[in-house]
């Protein structure tokens, strides 16, 4: 990696380079994940140990495999894109599309949370 945190190869930080982006994303959605995994256990029947152990299986089994499926999907989801953007008659940057996946990760959290509107007027 060349000086001052910037890859080869481009203006882009190495930080907001494709890989990394598709990362975050991948994380976002699994963190996401856990969170309505462990909304559905507190609203069950099972006894307190039960609801700490079934917690902490499905947070390490979602922090190990759904962080590596989430990361692949995310990442076959932006590379098809891609693609079809780099098809387009107008210049796309990736960028934009890694700003729309935030975007709509927003919105999905705000619908999650219940902190819709996300505006509200006074």
């Amino acid at each position: 990696m060349a000086k001052g945190g910037k890859s080869k190869g481009g203006w882009t930080p190495a930080w907001l380079r494709h890989k990394a982006l598709v990362g975050a994303e991948a994380a976002l959605l699994t963190a996401l994940l856990m969170e309505l995994a462990q909304r559905e256990v507190q609203g069950s029947g099972l006894p307190n140990w039960g609801k700490v152990l079934w917690l902490m299986g499905v947070n390490l089994g979602l922090l190990g495999g759904l962080v590596l499926f989430t990361t692949a999907a995310v990442g076959r989801v932006v590379d098809h894109l891609l693609a079809m953007v780099q098809e387009l008659p107008i210049p796309l940057p990736i960028l934009v599309l890694h700003l729309l996946a935030f975007s709509g990760l927003g919105l999905l959290y705000a619908w999650v949370f219940g902190l819709f509107p996300l505006f509200p007027r006074h």
